[in-house]
This record gives structure tokens, C-alpha cells and sequence, in this order.
């Protein structure tokens, strides 16, 4: 009986968090990943363009999606996400900043805070909660998130670029070497990137 209860409880916790964040569930715990080492934090600053994600919340309607980097000083790099509606074709934007989980590892796990909520919260984690798992700075970007529930596991995931409507070759690329992780390219929904104000 009790555990019946408890995956019970494990099912309604998991539904809420999806529901709440938007994130995309999984059965199990986060799957062992590896993100980039040596990371060039002054490399990967900029604008990125959002081309596909799983889906999300908190982007529900957007389009025209960016991401810009600039460095804030002492480990600190601000982050403005930005969205158009594609009803009312207005642009929101979220303010926040993000650091390194641990500098002196090299690894690119960053923990992210937005100043507002009109993209949502990512969660916190004391491993992060944006991880670099590909880039080579020029062209894409691949971005993870992952948040354990009990019996399940939250996910999001971007591949981002450098051009707003990149090469197919740029996307190939990146979904290739999502495969090659084993993390579940099916998901991934293109973001709409045309008629940006």
C-alpha cells in the first residue's frame, strides 16, 4: 500500500513540476552528462539566437527568442533573454545574471537568476542549472538543464546560434551530437525565427 502512495505522490509531484515549469519529463534521475571544458566565458558572450528547445512554459507564444551575454565583472555575466509575442507581436524581456558553479574547474556549469518571472525560473542546483554541453562559439551552442523529481526527471534543452536563420548544416550538427548523448532529439521544436520585429 505504501508504495502505491508513494508513486502515487512521485506521479502528482512530477505532473506539478511539468506543469509549473514547462520543462519536459523523463522516467528515471538526470542522465550523466558532460558539458565543455576550459570554457571561454569571454568567447560566449553576445547575442544567440533560440533555433530549437524542448518545450517550455515560460516561452509559450514567444518568438524571435535571444539570449545575450555581457560580462559584469568579477565572474559575473548578465543575461538578457528576449521574446516578440506572436499575438500582440510585443517583445518582454527577463533580466538576470549568471556565474560559474566553480571557476576554477573549467567546466561549463552555470547557475542562472532572473531578476523577474516572465521567463520563469530554471531552479536552483548546487551543480548548476545551465550547462554548456557543445559549443564552438561561433556558430552553436547547446544548452541543458536537468532537475531530479524522485522517479522522474526534468529537462530542458536549446540549441542555440550565432545567426538568426543559421545554415542547416549548424542544426544538423548540433542535433547529431544531442544523439550522440542520448538525450532525446524528438522533443526539440523549432523556434520560430522570422518576421522578428
Amino acid at each position: 500500500m505504501w508504495s502505491r502512495l508513494l508513486v502515487s505522490v512521485a506521479v502528482v509531484l512530477g505532473v506539478c513540476a511539468v506543469t509549473c515549469t514547462g520543462q519536459q519529463l523523463f522516467l528515471g534521475g538526470c542522465p550523466s552528462q558532460q558539458v565543455v571544458q576550459n570554457f571561454a566565458t569571454s568567447q560566449y558572450l553576445g547575442t544567440w539566437y533560440e533555433n530549437q528547445k524542448y518545450f517550455t512554459f515560460f516561452e509559450l507564444g514567444g518568438k524571435c527568442i535571444t539570449a545575450t551575454y555581457s560580462d559584469k565583472g568579477n565572474g559575473r555575466i548578465g543575461v538578457v533573454n528576449e521574446q516578440v509575442n506572436i499575438l500582440t507581436n510585443k517583445r518582454s524581456t527577463a533580466t538576470g545574471e549568471a556565474v560559474l558553479v566553480n571557476s576554477a574547474s573549467g567546466e561549463a556549469k552555470l547557475q542562472v537568476t532572473f531578476d523577474n518571472n516572465i521567463f520563469g525560473t530554471l531552479g536552483s542546483s548546487s551543480n548548476g542549472n545551465y550547462w554548456v554541453l557543445d559549443t564552438d562559439y561561433t556558430s552553436y551552442a547547446i544548452v541543458w538543464s536537468c532537475t531530479d523529481l524522485a522517479l522522474f526527471n526534468t529537462q530542458l534543452l536549446w540549441i542555440l546560434t550565432r545567426e538568426q536563420n543559421p545554415d542547416a548544416s549548424v542544426i544538423t550538427t548540433a542535433r547529431n551530437l544531442i544523439s550522440g548523448r542520448n538525450l532525446d532529439v524528438s522533443r526539440l521544436e523549432n523556434t520560430i525565427q522570422t518576421n522578428c520585429p
